[in-house]
């Protein structure tokens, strides 16, 4: 996504692009097999991806939406913040959570309109019409 002034839209392209990857590591996974879905607390599930070749992706879920949380998870500890889930491409290594933003952002400046460096100043000109 592109800004007005041709500069890339951050956080969101970053954020997307993060997740693209992350979803990318986990394709063998995702395209040989249903989840299979477990409960992993109230508000908490895990979303489990096994393809026959053994390949392994997960999605760790935290749907409180004000509370982040400890999950126990093939014999680990995970921490998920509220509101967001959590991608392991391996089963093991947490690569990006939704609530989690990367990259840099930078925020504009609004100068109010009255600044003298942005004044303006009007011209009558007489125009003369040669024809």
């Amino acid at each position: 996504m592109l800004h007005l002034m041709s500069l890339i839209r951050q956080p969101k392209y970053g954020h997307l692009k993060e997740i693209h990857r992350a979803v990318k590591l986990c394709e063998k996974s995702l395209i040989s097999t249903d989840p299979t879905i477990t409960s992993l607390g109230n508000l908490q599930q895990a979303y489990v991806y096994t393809s026959e070749s053994g390949d392994c992706a997960a999605f760790l879920s935290n749907y409180d939406t004000k509370s982040a949380v400890r999950v126990m998870f093939n014999n680990m500890h995970y921490n998920i913040p509220p509101w967001s889930i959590s991608i392991l491409p391996d089963c093991r290594n947490v690569v990006f959570n939704t609530a989690k933003v990367g990259v840099q952002t930078s925020q504009m400046e609004m100068v109010p309109a009255n600044n003298e460096i942005l004044s303006w100043q009007t011209y009558n000109e007489r125009f003369i019409f040669f024809g």
